[in-house]
């Protein structure tokens, strides 16, 4: 009011400045943006404002008196209470009668629970000596009623203790053999030393599937545990007889009696197996097997009914049921979404697929679910075709790639990518790749084309075989075949080496064959290359020809080191008759002294052919002329006269050819 009074003075006098005076902002400035402006905070609302000063309210603060009352001795009289004092609460009262109120009401809940339940309180009539005698006798007997019961309680704990141990500690005698009760969960904890164990209840199970090692395959491998093995569980297979030698007993026949036995689900009963069997059609139209694998595990099939096996031994049959189960649906579903020119056939527990014209593939699962001493039924039981190892490494392998597949995938690259996408994907964008290598990428083989591929290269072999050991059967030449040891399950390689003996030193004529899967490739000595198909046909016309070039250049070597000229020397002759197969190769020699020609031929088809033309004999100055003047243009004249090469001696073709020219030579 002062600074208005003097504002006003001021302007009243003739002499004043004027001066704006503007009032203080209502609202507090929240920001000031880039251009000057203000951004103002919005005042509290009455309901909002009203919430403010309800949350400043503490209800456990102990009441205090506000306000000072004057005492006793000449104290200063009160004071009157001025209208703004900060240490007056108005919100005290209130607080102060809720507390109250709160009070109040937990003491009577209290109260009411105390007197109608009796698990917190008991109250008992104080006893006076007025009380009369009876009574007193009444209120000792229930002491000593309440002292029993109590009594009676604990004794019946201890008893049972005691049953307890009685039953563990003393042994039963169950069909003739001795077990205790401790056998058994000495052999529970080495069951679950090999197997996962749970309980579920007042049941022990166990599981038999790979679902830790990765599969995903549906059929649960659930088996139950129970103790004894005096009766048997309904709807299960149950393996209770023999155990380790560390079991309780010993049977009559001196082996070893389980204290547990272990059921497990009806379809995993007895054994089984996976079998691939390789079939010919024969003439009749029938196929019938050369090669075959299975998934055959030895040492299950020890003979014994399922009732006399160790629950080991029975556990491990019911893994591989489940695990042929798994490889067999595994490769019928690839089966039957995998495209080909001939379909595949799946029908019930069969896979049918054909590798090569004349040649099928049948994939078969053998399961025996009666606990027999027999073995599963095989496809072929009369017939034992030769037995492959490679094909039987790849059905144990199958399943194994796949279940650490999805077990260990690529970790994610960044970890808001895709799981399992691999780095040669993860790497395409960045490297450029082309959308061919990206195919390939996509479309790798699945575990049924791998089967399909090493069966067709094991076809291919069987078939390099036969005709290699056709061939080696002749006699000249002799011909050398080395298989490599080194190879891939789809690839092969085999070195042949054409001689002749005895003249080994003269020529060595070799051939490398590399088995693949469609087609076999023929690697010269010059590096030519020249590619087969499947058709043994083919295979066996290279190797004649083989023979009939080796036996021309064995000719070739024997006359140069004899002194014999060579006149012509082509491996393949447009002329003569036409071979079916290959051409022929024709040699002409002429001796040191120009008076002999001789000219052999040899085909894969037609075989040798020799004929022979020698000078006229007679005397010099008969051949002399002014226009011949050396002797050997006179042969030139004369005719060629055929050998009959079956006649010659000799023991092979080069002996023949080395006799032949020695003697014309001579």
């Amino acid at each position: 009011d002062k600074i208005k009074s003097a504002i006003m003075a001021d302007a009243s006098s003739s002499k004043s400045v004027k001066i704006s005076v503007e009032s203080n902002a209502e609202w507090l400035v929240q920001e000031v943006a880039l251009g000057g402006q203000e951004i103002y905070v919005q005042p509290l609302s009455m309901s909002e404002h009203l919430t403010t000063l309800a949350q400043k309210i503490d209800f456990t603060e102990e009441e205090t008196d506000v306000r000072s009352h004057g005492g006793g001795g000449g104290g200063e009289p009160d004071k009157e209470p001025t209208a703004f004092d900060q240490r007056t609460w108005p919100w005290a009262g209130v607080c102060t009668k809720l507390r109250g109120a709160l009070t109040e009401m937990s003491v009577l809940n209290d109260v009411l629970n105390v007197a109608k339940e009796k698990r917190y309180v008991v109250l008992d009539p104080i006893i006076s000596p007025d009380l009369p005698t009876a009574q007193q006798q009444q209120q000792n007997l229930l002491h000593l009623l309440s002292k029993r019961r109590t009594l009676a309680g604990a004794a019946a704990t201890l008893l049972h203790g005691a049953d307890c141990l009685y039953k563990t500690s003393q042994v039963d005698t169950v069909q003739g053999v001795s077990r205790s009760t401790s056998d058994f969960y000495k052999e529970l904890l080495a069951l679950r030393q090999h197997w996962r164990l749970k309980k579920s209840g007042q049941n022990v199970i166990g599981d038999l599937s790979f679902r830790s090692a990765g599969s995903r395959f549906w059929q649960t491998g659930v088996f139950e545990v129970h103790k004894g093995a005096s009766d048997q569980a309904d709807g299960g297979s149950v393996a209770a007889a023999t155990s380790a030698p560390d079991s309780g007993g010993q049977d009559g026949g001196g082996q070893l009696r389980s204290a547990l036995r272990v059921v497990v689900p009806p379809d995993l009963e007895g054994h089984a197996f996976v079998q691939v069997v390789i079939q010919h059609r024969d003439v009749n139209g029938r196929f019938q097997p050369i090669i075959s694998a299975s998934s055959k595990d030895k040492r299950l099939l020890i003979g014994k009914p399922a009732a006399n096996l160790p629950w080991q031994a029975f556990l491990e049959g019911a893994q591989n049921v489940l695990f042929c189960k798994e490889l067999f649906s595994q490769l019928a579903q690839e089966a039957v979404h995998l495209r080909s020119s001939v379909p595949h056939v799946v029908v019930g527990n069969q896979i049918l697929c054909q590798i090569l014209p004349g040649y099928q593939l049948a994939i078969n699962l053998c399961h025996a679910k009666v606990a027999t001493d027999k073995e599963p039924p095989e496809a072929f039981p009369h017939r034992h075709p030769k037995h492959s190892h490679v094909l039987e490494h790849a059905l144990h392998h199958i399943l194994r790639e796949l279940h650490q597949l999805y077990l260990n995938q690529c970790p994610p690259h960044p970890v808001s990518a895709p799981m399992g996408l691999p780095k040669k994907r993860r790497l395409a964008g960045p490297h450029a790749i082309s959308r061919q290598d990206l195919s390939e990428f996509q479309n790798a083989d699945c575990h049924l084309e791998r089967i399909l591929k090493q069966s067709r290269h094991i076809v291919l072999r069987k078939r390099a075989v036969d005709i290699l050991d056709e061939m080696t059967t002749v006699s000249d030449p002799s011909i050398m075949v080395h298989w490599s040891v080194i190879s891939d399950t789809t690839e092969s390689s085999v070195k042949v080496q054409v001689r002749s003996h005895g003249y080994e030193h003269l020529c060595r004529t070799p051939l490398q064959l590399i088995i693949g899967v469609d087609k076999i490739r023929a690697v010269w000595r010059g590096g030519r290359v020249v590619c087969l198909s499947p058709d043994e046909q083919e295979l066996r016309d290279l190797l004649t020809y083989l023979i009939s070039q080796h036996q021309i250049t064995v000719a070739h070597s024997l006359a140069k080191s004899m002194g014999w000229v060579v006149l012509q020397y082509n491996p393949h002759v447009g002329t003569g008759p036409v071979e079916e197969s290959a051409h022929a190769a024709i040699l002409m020699l002429s001796s040191a002294t120009s008076n002999t020609v001789v000219s052999i031929r040899h085909g894969p088809g037609c075989g040798t052919k020799v004929w022979i033309r020698a000078a006229a004999h007679g005397s010099r100055e008969e051949c002399r002329s002014n226009v011949i003047k050396d002797q050997k243009w006179g042969v030139l004249s004369g005719e060629f006269k055929s050998i009959d090469w079956t006649k010659l001696q000799g023991s092979n073709f080069a002996n023949k050819v080395e006799l032949l020219l020695a003697s014309l030579a001579g």
